[in-house]
């Protein structure tokens, strides 16, 4: 199997789905160029799957009983992005797909 690190380049969004490699393990998030990015090791040969990322940003409310914070509540906490220079923080999460990783 062929491995290789991708990126993802997201939206700001309070949830997004995005396809990569089935199996693939999220590593991390990034600002890059004024976007946010997230980094995964894939089996570049596995077929995709459809996986969902959520973004909170600092200081926002998140309101309790909300359908994508009851859906995150489950999630892995990947990273904290600081966007023009510290102004905004945005707080990034995925589904726990890779939990079953085959990476």
């Amino acid at each position: 199997m062929p491995y290789s690190i991708w990126k993802f380049t997201l939206k700001e969004a309070n949830e997004q789905q995005i396809e990569m490699p089935k199996g693939a393990r999220v590593l991390s998030t990034e600002e890059q160029y004024g976007k946010i990015v997230l980094y995964a090791l894939v089996d570049t040969l596995a077929e995709k799957e459809t996986r969902t990322i959520w973004t909170f940003v600092t200081g926002h409310q998140i309101l309790t009983g909300h359908r994508v914070l009851d859906q995150a509540a489950g999630a892995r906490f990947v990273g904290t992005v600081k966007m023009e220079g510290g102004l905004w923080m945005f707080h990034i999460f995925c589904d726990s797909s890779d939990s079953k990783e085959v990476v």
